[in-house]
């Protein structure tokens, strides 16, 4: 008896490996709510490759985690389309802010429970991004992107300038 207790303690203290995704949140979808479970969090490491990728200029991991038709929706409401429009613009930014990088703060993976259609990961991310000299000020970013088979499909943009409170 002893050591099934001991068991059952050290099963609940480190956990099994149980998969199981809980309930977080929901989403409004054409005036039906649609619950948001937490996901696998390894979809978290395809925006660490991502980013990881951007700050050593590995333009062809990007273009290997990103969709042909790709879609990225900009904070300022541009919208581009397509891997290889992204690549042109990403190459024409970093030519222009050749010291830029991006650091992770927080990213997390959860799925849009739909019962209509497919199951959707979706990983949202806070970034810092800073330019390395004075030309622009450093910026927040969320990114929202959805991930479908590894790769990065559909990707909302939002950011803000920091404060200099923030930069101190």
């Amino acid at each position: 008896m002893k050591n099934c207790i001991t068991i059952l303690l050290l099963s609940s203290l480190f956990g099994c490996s149980d998969t199981t995704s809980v309930k977080i949140g929901y989403e409004q979808d054409e005036g039906n709510i649609i619950d948001i479970n937490s996901a696998d969090v390894e979809s978290t490491d395809v925006i660490k490759k991502y980013f990881d990728a951007y700050n050593i200029r590995d333009y062809e991991t990007i273009k290997d985690l990103e969709h042909d038709d790709v879609t990225y929706y900009g904070p300022s409401g541009e919208l581009v389309v397509g891997i290889d429009e992204h690549y042109k613009l990403s190459k024409e930014f970093l030519t222009a802010y050749p010291n830029t990088k991006w650091t992770i703060n927080w990213s997390v993976s959860t799925n849009v429970m739909f019962t209509e259609k497919p199951i959707e990961n979706w990983v949202t991310t806070g970034l810092s991004i800073t330019f390395g000299d004075d030309s622009m000020n450093d910026i927040s970013r969320v990114v929202d992107a959805k991930i479908i088979g590894g790769k990065l499909k559909t990707v909302y943009v939002y950011q803000r300038q920091l404060t200099e409170s923030e930069l101190e």
